[in-house]
């Protein structure tokens, strides 16, 4: 007998009931008796729907949402006009509940999947963003080059297609506004965009980042930067700070490397101050134009503070924290230990590391500058210590956690913006001898189907 799931085509249109999320945000649906799963954008639990199909694997298959049939409750009209055509949300037709209840579902089903159903009550509620609009204090437009103008906006979902934008309802308005007014400026610039495929062209990125306190930068980054370019910029500077204001600065950020990585390693200042300022917890903070900070200031400061209180479930005195960036975690809870030993590898954040460092009078930091795999686990880890983590979405290094599994710290306390590599991670400590004491989300990015977890595990004695 044909499966029938085998008897379909692409192009083809049928009805599917909506059971689950994935960690994408897209509905998962099953098809036949075989039970077949689809992949349907835009659709949500309990929603019958009809779709044409657009890709069909061995495995599974992708619809194209054509109608809801059936509407969740929580269903509700996304604000963005541009919402399903640009990749960055993907659940803006849910309401502010349910978006948190799919957040921790995301949670659990990559724990359930990696560490096991027997832990799961240790997932805690989704910690909801004091902002639900208008909280992103940075946004990276890709530029390329196009026909007559150039083209910027963000990428198509799953592509490096360009859906051009004029307004983002997800960034701090202030930002907005400045990404508004460089759209209207853009052709004065004289800088070709970019050719991703060819390799050629100049105009890479246009990165923004303002801060509560009031800074405001624009990033320009090129794949060259020579006098040609800097007489173009300075000349849009010009026009540009007319309109917006003398206090904005600007940066040229050289990135000469085919790939996706944004930023490279060199940045100029051309106009301004050398860096941002920010505060958060209480706490002021530098950082550079190309720096990793939290994106979302009012939830971080949650955020932070459940590390402080981590820290001090475990009865820290020593902390070696790894993947620190500026330091903005560190100086939340620096003055309440006695020793804390830094790790980052980014230049620029190790350099406004150091200045927060010193700014906030915390002389019992020491500062590592290196990848964090290089350093010898002696070096790092030992009974007396607290490990803190805070890796990027790839996760900690596989040595990282066999140095922690050898020395035996006691206590993990894991900052991750990943549940999937999270829950891998975690599994390996727990082979090692750690025990799981809590997982709690927290909805760093409303309208997205990306969450931020703090993770506190506990040596097991022995």
């Amino acid at each position: 007998m044909v499966a029938s799931y085998m008897k379909l085509h692409v192009g083809e249109k049928i009805k599917v009931s909506v059971d689950s999320i994935n960690s994408q945000g897209d509905g998962v649906a099953r098809f036949g008796e075989e039970r077949f799963v689809f992949f349907v954008p835009g659709a949500l639990p309990g929603e019958e729907v009809e779709g044409i199909v657009r890709i069909l694997k061995r495995h599974y298959g992708v619809m194209e949402l054509t109608d809801v049939l059936t509407p969740c409750v929580n269903r509700v009209i996304p604000k963005c006009s541009w919402y399903g055509l640009c990749g960055g949300c993907s659940l803006q037709h849910a309401d502010y509940a349910m978006q948190l209840e799919i957040k921790k579902r995301i949670v659990f089903d990559a724990f359930m999947k990696t560490v096991g159903k027997e832990h799961l009550d240790k997932i805690q509620d989704c910690v909801p963003s004091p902002k639900k609009w208008c909280y992103r204090n940075k946004a990276s437009f890709p530029v390329k080059r196009g026909k007559k103008n150039l083209n910027v906006g963000f990428y198509m979902k799953g592509s490096h297609r360009i859906i051009p934008i004029n307004s983002c309802c997800i960034l701090e308005e202030g930002i907005d506004y400045i990404y508004r007014r460089l759209l209207e400026n853009l052709s004065y610039l004289g800088i070709e965009g970019y050719d991703e495929k060819k390799g050629t062209g100049i105009l890479r990125h246009l990165v923004l980042r303002r801060t509560a306190r009031g800074d405001k930068a624009v990033i320009l980054v090129l794949r060259n930067f020579g006098k040609k370019e800097e007489r173009s910029l300075r000349s849009f500077m010009q026009r540009v700070s007319e309109m917006l204001g003398k206090d904005i600065s600007f940066y040229v950020n050289v990135n000469p490397h085919k790939g996706n990585r944004i930023f490279g390693e060199r940045t100029i200042a051309i106009k301004g101050k050398e860096g941002l300022s920010e505060s958060i917890c209480g706490k002021t903070l530098f950082f550079g134009p190309t720096s990793f900070f939290q994106v979302n200031r009012d939830i971080a400061e949650l955020l932070f503070q459940e590390v402080k209180n981590a820290l001090e479930i475990s009865g820290a005195d020593h902390v070696t924290e790894l993947y620190c960036g500026v330091g903005a975690i560190t100086v939340t809870y620096g003055k309440n230990v006695k020793s804390v030993t830094a790790v980052e590898s980014w230049p620029e954040s190790v350099l406004f590391l150091r200045k927060n460092i010193e700014l906030n009078k915390l002389n019992n930091v020491r500062v590592l500058e290196g990848d964090v795999e290089e350093f010898a686990p002696d070096a790092l880890f030992g009974e007396d210590k607290v490990v803190l983590l805070d890796p990027p979405r790839s996760g900690c290094a596989k040595g990282v956690l066999e140095g922690i599994i050898e020395r035996r710290p006691k206590a993990v306390i894991y900052v991750s913006c990943n549940p999937a590599t999270l829950a891998r991670d975690v599994s390996i400590l727990m082979n090692g001898g750690y025990e799981l004491s809590f997982v709690k989300p927290f909805d760093m990015f409303p309208m997205t189907a990306h969450v931020e977890c703090v993770t506190l595990m506990s040596k097991v004695k022995k």
